[in-house]
């Protein structure tokens, strides 16, 4: 009986810790989701990792980045978070707030040397993809490569077109964009456009074109 006791006690003082921390680790999240800068704060100072990554493969920063808070952010990279660290789907914390056009994130980033020209989908290309004309500026404004592109190499001007995106397509023709290059599949800009209907778009792509 009092082998029991004693292993029922042993058993129960390993387990109090980690029912503690996975607690802590569920606030910590639950913080950093409804964007409290404070409890946050108050969570990496109790020992959480800025760091930490959640069950679906994103850290703690990609969330903030992601969610819009400008705050929690900075919290988190003065905890020293990396500003560079991948998702599960090869996107940077900057590429998440490009691509949601949280333009002072994207600034905040910036100015702490994230990132922006690297292999792969770039965070021009995101901000492109949803018409922040504001970022696509600010990012080419700090020497993003505006051609850049992935293995299918589709270009943020691709995907401004596909997505009807006027005021971004002119910005990116007017700053140089390629209007002539081609994804794997063969398609340019302005076929990305004609194929969703942006004729707007697509014709003045074509007519970028034929003046060069």
């Amino acid at each position: 009986m009092l082998r029991t006791l004693t292993r029922i006690a042993a058993i129960a003082s390993v387990a109090t810790p980690l029912l503690l921390h996975a607690a802590a680790y569920d606030d910590f999240l639950n913080a950093v989701k409804i964007g409290s800068a404070r409890e946050t704060a108050q969570w990496l100072r109790r020992g959480m990792d800025p760091n930490t990554i959640e069950a679906g493969g994103q850290t703690v920063l990609h969330l903030a980045a992601r969610g819009g808070s400008l705050d929690v952010v900075k919290v988190l990279v003065e905890g020293r978070a990396d500003i560079d660290r991948r998702n599960a789907n090869g996107e940077s914390p900057i590429m998440l707030a490009a691509l949601g056009g949280h333009r002072e994130i994207v600034e905040f980033l910036l100015s702490k040397e994230a990132q922006i020209n690297h292999p792969g989908w770039t965070p021009l290309i995101y901000a492109a993809t949803n018409g922040h004309r504001a970022i696509v500026h600010l990012l080419l404004d700090n020497h993003a490569y505006i051609d850049s592109a992935p293995d299918n190499g589709v270009t943020a001007l691709m995907m401004a077109a596909r997505g009807g995106h006027l005021d971004t397509v002119k910005l990116l023709l007017e700053e140089g964009a390629d209007a002539t290059l081609k994804n794997d599949m063969g398609a340019t800009a302005a076929d990305w456009a004609t194929q969703t209907r942006n004729t707007d778009i697509a014709k003045l792509i074509e007519e970028r074109i034929k003046r060069r």
